[in-house]
């Protein structure tokens, strides 16, 4: 029995990219891409190699648009959490 949720064509199409970028780029860990809801929340695609894939929906409230600290903070806790050290792309 597959208890997989059935993903949408952008969650599908944002999941092949990470782990296409993971295919490219075999010394990185995890990679991410992200997208913007018509709402204005942020989604981020995590691939984390030998893992998976998920989704994180940041909502728009708590983002200042085009902040790189912003971006720099999301990086910083991927760190944080996977233990794994900063490979990424």
């Amino acid at each position: 029995m597959d208890i997989s949720p059935q993903l949408s064509p952008e969650q599908e199409r944002a999941s092949r990219e990470v782990l296409a970028l993971l295919d490219r780029r075999p010394e990185i860990e995890r990679a991410f891409v992200t997208r913007n809801c018509a709402n204005g929340d942020l989604v981020v695609t995590l691939g984390v190699r030998s893992i998976g894939t998920c989704d994180l929906v940041i909502p728009a409230s708590r983002l200042t648009p085009g902040s790189l600290s912003d971006i720099a903070a999301l990086i910083e806790t991927m760190d944080e959490v996977s233990g794994r050290g900063p490979k990424h792309a």
